[in-house]
């Protein structure tokens, strides 16, 4: 018994070992050639994916998403130029993993009191640590 049916919908278990077998005979050298062309067999069974919808209706907002990102951006280099000058370069990666995952568990905090407006500064503070610590690691 196999759990995708033959045409994709979600009836429950349906037999689809004649399918299989109906094409040529399985005449490899070893069990594992013979798994993957039954496999292969499955899949090619399957139905397609529907096509994803285009993007204007998919993602109607896209365009000002873009520019508030660019806008984050912006802020978030200027707040890491900020704290460079402000303090001095992590003594270790340790130190500035501590400091990313403080900012992380401030963010949680934010997600569960559902403060958008707080979690939304949570993030950039993550990432003014995260671009901070990229740019001081000597690779």
């Amino acid at each position: 018994m196999n759990d995708y049916p033959k045409d994709g919908g979600a009836r429950g278990p349906v037999d689809v070992s004649a399918e299989i077998s109906a094409g040529p005979p399985l005449q490899h050298a070893s069990m594992v050639e013979i798994v993957l062309e039954m496999a292969n067999r499955v899949a090619a069974m399957r139905p397609e994916p529907p096509a994803a919808p285009e993007h204007k209706w998919w993602w109607p907002d896209l365009a000002d998403r873009i520019r508030d990102a660019d806008v984050i951006l912006e802020y978030v280099r200027t707040k890491t130029c900020d704290r460079m000058r402000a303090f001095p370069p992590f003594n270790s990666v340790h130190e500035g993993f501590g400091v990313a995952v403080e900012e992380a568990v401030e963010i949680v905090r934010e997600v569960w009191a559902n403060d958008r407006r707080a979690l939304k500064k949570e993030c950039i503070d993550l990432a003014v640590v995260l671009v901070r610590m990229a740019a001081e690691l000597k690779v």
